[in-house]
């Protein structure tokens, strides 16, 4: 994804799945966001990215995880693909 034109929300939700990590593991509400505004090349405010986080839930995409600021993370790990290294077949 070109994030230089990473405007709508539908590409800022697909590059949040991009941001997670691949094996399930949980990640910050306030790590991601960041992420998200570092790949994105422009500030995400926490109002917009809740928006983004809720959607994504919403669809089942992620799933909450706990902790004290809250975190999401992938429901099932991601299939293997060439690049991501070995990991445990899901």
């Amino acid at each position: 994804m070109n994030a230089a034109t990473t405007n709508s929300a539908t590409e800022l939700g697909e590059l949040l799945l991009e941001i997670l990590p691949p094996d399930g593991k949980p990640m910050g509400n306030s790590s991601v966001r960041e992420a998200l505004s570092r790949e994105a090349k422009r500030s995400i405010s926490e109002a917009h990215y809740a928006r983004i986080r809720d959607r994504a839930l919403a669809l089942d995409l992620v799933k909450r995880a706990g902790g004290g600021g809250g975190s999401i993370a992938h429901p099932r790990p991601r299939p293997f693909s060439p690049g991501q290294g070995l990991r445990p077949c899901p």
